[in-house]
């Protein structure tokens, strides 16, 4: 049985954090969608998310535990999926520069 999730709205974050709506494409509601979406970008993509969200983290984290997961407001929906983004990526913090004989989606 699917999850049910609230429609995503593009677009739209809590306003406190409106300066991280460049990388609302990241906000994707499964895992499986977010390694996608990894996988088919560049290093320089990825580490432009990554640049702009973890200076951001204490704030961001506090503010989420703030919901109870099964009623999280559609654009706190967009911040999590974000950060449940950049809490993964281990492209950035392990393998910096990955020798074109690794493959991608092993990262």
């Amino acid at each position: 049985m699917k999850k049910k999730t609230a429609p995503r709205t593009e677009h739209q974050l809590p306003g406190q954090f409106q300066d991280l709506a460049p990388y609302l494409a990241w906000s994707l509601p499964t895992e499986r969608e977010r390694s996608a979406k990894r996988q088919a970008s560049t290093m320089a993509e990825i580490k432009a998310l990554y640049d702009a969200l973890l200076p951001r983290m204490e704030e961001v984290l506090p503010y989420l535990a703030q919901f109870p997961p099964e009623n999280i407001p559609v654009d706190v929906q967009n911040l999590f999926y974000r950060v449940t983004r950049v809490s993964r990526l281990t492209a950035i913090s392990c393998f910096p520069t990955v020798s074109s004989t690794c493959q991608r989606e092993r990262i």
